[in-house]
């Protein structure tokens, strides 16, 4: 089975943005990530715990893991 890339997409200004898993090439991806990174801490805060940890923490140690969440 081929498992297909995991991806988003943001529009700025009439444009389309993909952003693919494990994909560093975009332009703004450091920026993009840091903004990511403000919301998880501000969903964290709020007690929000994603379900979907058990999908992309298969195979991965609490640890391991958590730099994606």
């Amino acid at each position: 089975m081929i498992e297909e890339t995991g991806r988003s997409w943001i529009e700025v200004d009439q444009t389309l943005h993909p952003f693919y898993a494990s994909d560093l090439s975009h332009p703004w991806r450091e920026e993009v990530f840091l903004k990511v990174k403000e919301f998880l801490v501000k969903f964290k805060e709020a007690g929000y715990v994603s379900d979907d940890q058990s999908y992309v923490l298969y195979g991965m140690d609490e640890e391991q893991g958590e730099k994606y969440f």
